[in-house]
C-alpha cells in the first residue's frame, strides 16, 4: 500500500513539473494582442476565450485586454 501511495505521489509530481515547464515555453513567445480588430468604444462581448497578459492577470478574452491597456 506505501509502495502504491509513493508511486501516485511521484506521478502527481512528474506531472505538474512537465505542465510548468510547457507554460514557460508558452510565456517565452508570447505575441501582441490584436487590438485593432475591437472597437472599443462600444465595449466587449462576453465570450470566455481566456488570455494572459503581461501583468499576470488573466482576462476573459482578447478584447478586455486591449481595454486594459487603452
Amino acid at each position: 500500500m506505501k509502495v502504491a501511495g509513493v508511486f501516485l505521489l511521484f506521478s502527481l509530481a512528474l506531472c505538474f513539473y512537465q505542465g510548468n515547464a510547457e507554460l514557460d515555453v508558452a510565456a517565452a513567445r508570447g505575441t501582441e494582442p490584436s487590438c485593432g480588430n475591437f472597437n472599443l468604444g462600444r465595449g466587449c462581448t462576453r465570450e470566455f476565450e481566456p488570455i494572459c497578459g503581461t501583468d499576470d492577470i488573466l482576462y476573459s478574452n482578447e478584447c478586455l485586454l486591449c481595454l486594459h491597456n487603452l
